[in-house]
Order: structure tokens, then sequence, then C-alpha cells
């Protein structure tokens, strides 16, 4: 019997004995498929087998049942396979949403036999390519369609971004150097313009209607998911996991949920149902309230040469800072042990280990930080040399390539073995309970999911990831915060408190090593300013919602090869995202205006703002934030020039969804303000070569009301104001910035000021232009001014 499921959003018809489904969206212009299919890959008594999923019965209530959910309540409905070459039964369960467009299903597979089974290879769906299967339907015509493909990488380095028509995938040139790192085994990695996959979600566009299709997984509890568009003339999309495990004789194992959503380009949040979705699995929509961290780290300044003193030398800057710089976190990145995987030997530039350290970080007020990468070895550690027994090997017994790192190629540990969970993780239980580090950043997390052949053949390499995750978190203990660095996305949802969303910054644009430039400067997953910033973007959804975002460090001293345009990039990237924000300069020698970059990003607004452009530029250049405060509402704005000469350019609102009006629009980096007039697009200053303009624009206020237009005193230009009180002839107000600062605030006054004073002291203005006026002013944390005119 045929499966009918009907929501608000979607119509799903299944016919069991041909294996198709379609899924017809019910509002207009709106991206779906028809005849989908499902397919396995099996291998039984050294036999490959694919297997088409085309011979189902359906169990009652063929027509739908009511299952309460974290997505509302599920009409949901279910069919039945058996295998006979294999003896493995098969059950689908489909549900659609009553409450949310989300269309989910999902699979579970029982071994009835006498034999094992390896699961190589589940093809949740396969729509559209060649006319057996289907086609993907998208409102318009055809002709004119012009596809775009997001790509999400495997774990927080790899590469996310959109691509567009003609362009080939992102792939390192450095083969087994960087691969085992940055790609999913199994995800396939051509460069093939056309061809595309993602990493548990993605999603296909038509650049033309804007209609658009969100794949992905709602968790990787159980598998690494894939999604593959193949966007030529006959477009396809496909889902599958290439979690390759042994499928023993009694055992069940059941797929997490396969979810698609209907999504628009033109939507400021397009993968919004989507992830939230993933966020509601994981019991986070009521849940997540992490604090986003400041502080400062010492990898950038010193990488592994750093010492106790240079800690102690940063953590007196700190303090003698505070009060114009008040950072939290101080985190002693690698290079205090002697070899990665021997964390309780270290070099005799700690003489005494770290646990003094932390405590007297602790005993300035501060908090103390401490990094650890317990899934990965340097084959030249004690560790390594004293158990054999943990290594992960491959078929022929050798150690499993890990990745280069440590000037190596380095080597993961086999979770499955006995002792081996317990083993790495003692560092974490006894750097987070008995070292005093109540923040831990877990690096290089990638390795536990490597393929090999584990001690356990009949876990996948999902669960072995999520397991190790879950071991660390108990060991670290609830309280201890935990970001997640080098760690496939959906294996920290949950788990970890931040996470670490991109290559690390470097202090260069474009990728170097040892003086290579030109043959690595293309690398999109290598340590880069640039590789940063793209993923920092292209995730920047993700905040709030499965934890706090972690841009890496924010580089603003001179002894970079960073220009001050892509400093000022950096900080625009790092403060309109909203997540974490740590320093790695050398603190004692920063000039004042470049300290400056970073004490205007603080206090952050932690919030998450809208990608305007995400699904059809490869690098995002447009970010909206709206925000309101006491003096009014207005709309924080950033665009971005990633070309290699200076841009011009004219301000428009519509690019920013914005209500053609006249507004004010103030520019943070050069301190211009401008009036924009409907219809008459505003000339702005030009753009330089990687650099950014980070706008605030303001609603006019009618001409007989003052109105703030911003300041110099902090990157929101209006979040400093805390209280707003306007009379017939004066203005007064209160600056809250939590920090010492010396800058001008903007204002529009309907007349000419009299008098303006600062807590009780006269402060200077100047005429900027026709009733904008600049008033210098001094903040010792807060401010009370008093302005007649």
């Amino acid at each position: 019997m045929p499966i009918n499921l009907v929501s608000p959003f979607y119509q799903f018809h299944f016919t069991p004995e041909k294996g198709v489904f379609d899924l017809v969206p019910l509002a207009p212009a709106t991206a779906a498929f028809s005849g989908g299919r499902m397919r396995l890959e099996i291998q039984h008594l050294f036999r490959k087998l694919r297997v088409p999923l085309d011979s189902w019965t359906s169990t009652p209530p063929e027509d739908g049942s009511l299952v309460v959910s974290p997505h509302g309540q599920l009409i949901q409905a279910a069919a039945y396979q058996e295998i006979p070459q294999a003896k493995i039964q098969t059950i689908v369960t489909f549900a659609l949403s009553k409450d949310l467009p989300l269309f989910l299903w999902k699979l579970k597979f029982l071994n009835l036999g006498d034999d094992p089974v390896w699961l190589e290879k589940i093809e949740f769906l396969r729509a559209g390519g060649q006319a057996d299967f289907g086609s993907l339907d998208f409102p318009g015509n055809t002709a004119t369609m012009r596809w775009s493909f997001f790509s999400n990488g495997w774990q927080s380095w790899s590469h996310t971004g959109t691509y567009l028509p003609g362009q080939s995938m992102r792939i390192s040139r450095l083969g087994f150097l960087q691969q085992p790192m940055a790609v999913n085994h199994g995800t396939p990695a051509l460069r093939l313009p056309g061809y595309y996959t993602s990493d548990f979600y993605g999603a296909v566009t038509d650049l033309t209607s804007g209609a658009g299709l969100v794949a992905g997984f709602l968790s990787q509890k159980n598998h690494f998911g894939t999604i593959e568009g193949v966007l030529y003339d006959r477009p396809s999309l496909a889902m599958f996991t290439t979690d390759r495990s042994r499928f023993d004789p009694g055992a069940e194992l059941e797929t997490d949920w396969a979810v698609l959503t209907s999504c628009n380009q033109s939507v400021p949040d397009p993968f919004g149902v989507y992830l939230d979705a993933v966020a509601r699995e994981h019991n986070l929509e009521t849940t997540l309230n992490h604090p986003v961290k400041t502080g400062w780290c010492s990898w950038y300044r010193y990488y592994t040469n750093v010492t106790d003193q240079d800690i102690r030398l940063n953590l007196n800057s700190m303090d003698k800072i505070r009060q114009s710089l008040p950072l939290d976190l101080v985190q002693i990145d690698d290079g205090f042990e002697t070899r990665v995987g021997d964390w309780f030997s270290f070099k005799p530039a700690f003489q005494q280990g770290v646990a003094p350290l932390a405590k007297e970080i602790s005993d300035r007020g501060f908090t103390p930080g401490l990094w650890l990468a317990p899934f990965i070895l340097d084959r030249r550690s004690q560790f390594y040399r004293d158990n054999p027994q943990y290594i992960l090997r491959n078929r022929r017994g050798k150690p499993v390539n890990a990745g280069f790192g440590w000037n190596s190629l380095t080597a993961s540990i086999d979770l499955t073995v006995p002792g081996a969970m317990e083993e790495t993780c003692r560092a974490v239980q006894i750097a987070a309970s008995e070292w005093g580090f109540p923040y831990l950043k877990l690096d290089f997390l990638y390795a536990a999911a490597l393929p090999g052949f584990r001690y356990d053949p009949t876990r996948t390499r999902a669960q072995i990831m999520r397991a190790g995750m879950q071991a660390l978190r108990d060991a670290a203990g609830a309280d201890t915060c935990l970001l997640g660095c080098g760690l496939p996305l959906g294996s920290g949802i949950g788990l970890v408190d931040a996470m670490r969303i991109g290559a690390d910054v470097s202090g260069a644009w474009q990728p170097q090593f040892h003086g290579i430039k030109s043959f690595i400067k293309n690398e999109p997953h290598m340590p880069a300013a640039r590789n940063a910033i793209q993923n920092t973007l292209s995730r920047a959804p993700l905040h709030n919602r499965w934890w706090v975002n972690d841009p890496d460090c924010l580089l603003v001293g001179p002894d970079t090869q960073l220009t001050e345009a892509e400093v000022q990039t950096l900080a625009t990237v790092i403060g309109l995202t909203g997540g974490s924000m740590l320093l790695s300069d050398d603190l004692a020698s920063l000039p004042p205006e470049r300290m400056k970059i970073a004490q205007v990003l603080l206090p952050g607004l932690g919030k998450r703002p809208e990608v305007l452009d995400l699904l059809e530029e490869p690098t995002p250049r447009r970010l909206r934030l709206p925000l309101s405060g006491p003096s009014g509402e207005w709309t924080l704005a950033a665009r971005f020039n990633w070309q290699e000469q200076p841009e011009s350019w004219v301000f428009n609102p519509a690019d920013y969804g914005l209500p053609d009006e006249i507004c004010r629009v103030s520019s943070f980096w050069d301190q211009s303000i401008h009036q924009y007039q409907p219809g008459s697009p505003v000339g702005m200053p030009a753009i330089p070569p990687h650099g950014a303009a980070l706008l605030a624009i303001y609603p006019a206020e009618p001409a007989a009301q003052p109105a703030y237009l911003g300041s110099n005193l902090h990157f929101s230009q209006g979040n400093e104001v805390t209280g707003w009180e306007k009379g017939e002839k004066d203005l007064q107000l209160e600056l809250g910035l939590g920090r010492t600062a010396t800058g001008f605030i903007r204002l529009f006054l309907p007349l000419p000021p009299m008098t303006a004073v600062c807590e009780g002291k006269s402060i200077h203005w100047t005429r900027e232009a026709e009733s904008i006026y600049l008033f210098d002013l001094s903040a010792d944390k807060t401010a009370a001014i008093l302005i007649h005119f």
C-alpha cells in the first residue's frame, strides 16, 4: 500500500513496491524533488553487493500516525524490506512535522542471518541525474536556472562556503599531508566543475528564482553523513554515509535522521529551520547559555617556543591594562609539553609544570586555560613508543597517518582498545580537577575518527568520535568550559561550549609555510587570515545555536604580515559574528592605535548576524545585525572587499534589506558620516584590498528630535548608550563601556549646543556638518552627559 503523508508544508508520497518517494511543497515557488530512491552497499562473505531498496512492505497505519517529538508532532509511517542475500531486515521511517517545514527519514537494520555483514554505504536519497532517479523540482524555467551549492566542511578547519556555476571545489594539493585532517574519509573530493560534496549539511539553490533545498542530518551520533550535488544539465542530489562497520548476527543499527527543508536565497537566515532542528535534537533549545570568552592566547606570539615567563609577562600586561582592555582568559597553548602525547612531561621552560601558572592566573582574577590534544600523537613521543597497543593501524599493521603536524607525520589512538579511552581522558581530568584549569582547548580531535582497522570493528567512526567526546566531557566535568578544535561539527554538539569554526588565523593573509608561498597560497584549509575569515562568515549562523563560535585569535600587532586594512577586516568579522575574542600579540608592545582596535570590540555583542549573501557569494560580502537600545533602533552592517585592489562602491539600503527611506550612515573605520536620500545611492570611501566598511545605519529622526549617530568608542556605534532622555531643550545620555575610554560621540541636534558636560566637567564639541556635532569625552567605565541646546 502506498504511504501518503500531508503536513501544512509538504505532501509526501511513497510507493513501496518500487521504493520511489516524492516530496511536494504546498507553498508556491518552493523547491522539492520527485522519484527519489534509496540504496545499500554491503559486503557479505567476500561478495560486494549493491542493493537497491525497492521492494518494501508498508506497515499500518499507511496514512501516518502522530508522534510527539522535539520537532513538534510528527506525522509518521514506516515500511520494511528484507535483503535475502544477507538476511538483513531494513526498516525505514518517514515523518513530516505538523509544526515546521521538515521532512525526516531514517533507516534501521537488523541482521537476522548467521554471518557478519559489512555495511559500506547507506544511500538515503538519490534524486535527479538519470531518468530512473526522478528529478529535482525547482520553480521556474529550467533553461534559465543558475545553480549554487553550499558546502560545509567536515571539521573545524575544513573549507566551508558556496560554489557558483562553473566553479570547482577547493581541494588541497597537499595529499596525504593535509587530506586526513580536513576531508572525511568516504566524502568524494573531485576537482570537477559542477560536482560538489558537503558534510553534515548543505544546500542546492537556483540563483534565478532564489528557491533552494537544505539537505542534512539531525546528528552525527551514528554516522558521518555526506551530501552530493551534481549540477549539470540534469541536476541531482544525493545523501549517503560511507561509515564502514561490521554488522554482526543479531545486531541492530539505526541511522541518524536525514532531513530536507526548503529555503530561499533572499531570506536572511536560510539555514535557520535546519540549524534550529539540530539544536532541538541535542536538547539545546532551552539549555544553550555559554559565556562568550575574551582573553589572550600564547600561540601566535610564541608558538611552541613559549616559556612560563612569557605567560607571566603577558599576565602582568593584562593586569596593567585591564581597566582599558578588560580581558578574562589566559590560555596557555601548545609548547609546554615535551611532545604531543606526553602531557605529564614538561619542557625545561616549564620546570614546575603548568599548575603553578594556573594558580597565579586565578589569583590575579583571570581564568586559566590550557591547550591539549588528547586523540593525536607525535610519533617521537614517549607515549607513542611505550603504548603500541593503543595506536590506530591500517590493514598492513602500520600506524594510520593522521596528517602532517609538528614537522612530521602524526598518529592516532584507537579508542576502542580497552583502556585507551581512559588513558586519553586522564590528562583532561587532571588538568581540570588537579592543575586548576576551568577552560580547556581540545585540539586535533578529528584523529579519533580516522579510518583504520580497529579493535572493535562493529562501531562506526562517528559512534567512536561521539563516545570519545562524551568521555572528554565527563572527564572535564560539567563546569569546565570546553573549546573543540579540529573536530567534526556534529560530534561536538551538546558536548562542547565553544567550537573553532575555521582555520588558524596565522599572521599572513594567504597560507605560507617556512618561506613557501606560491605553491600553497591557494590551500583552503591551512592557517591564514583569509581562510579563518572564510569559515567565520560561512558558519556564522551556527553561533548561539549549537555553541559559541570561536573564530580564532584577533591579531592586531604591527609585526605580522597583515595590513592595517586586513586587521580591521579581521576585527570587523570577529566583532560582528559575536563569538570568542582572544588576542595573541605581545600585549606589552602593542602601540595605542593597534590596542584601540581590540578595545572598541569590548564589550562584545555576542549576537548572531545575518549573512545576506551566504548562498550567492563564495565568500560572503554583506552582513547585517539589527540592534536597538535606549537611543533607538539602528542596523550594524559590513561590506567586504576581497579583491587585490581598492573597491569603489555606493551605499544603497536595499543591499541590506532596508527600506528606501532617508537614513544616516556612519562609517566606523574612517569615522565619516553620510546621508542617504531615497533613490540616490551614496558614494562611499573606497574599501582597501581585503578591507572592510563597518557601517551603522540610522533611520532619520523627526527634524526636531536629537539622534545618536555613533562614536569611535565602540564598534556597534550605539550599544555603548545605556541611557537616553530627551527634554525640550536638553539631552541627557549615559554611556556604559565597562572600561576606560577616550574618544567622541556623534549627535544630531535640532539646535546648536549651548553647554555640554560629562560627569560634571565641560567637554569640547565641534560642528561636523549641518546639525551634526562631535563631542570629545573620556569615560571611566560609565559616563553621564548633559547637553543643553
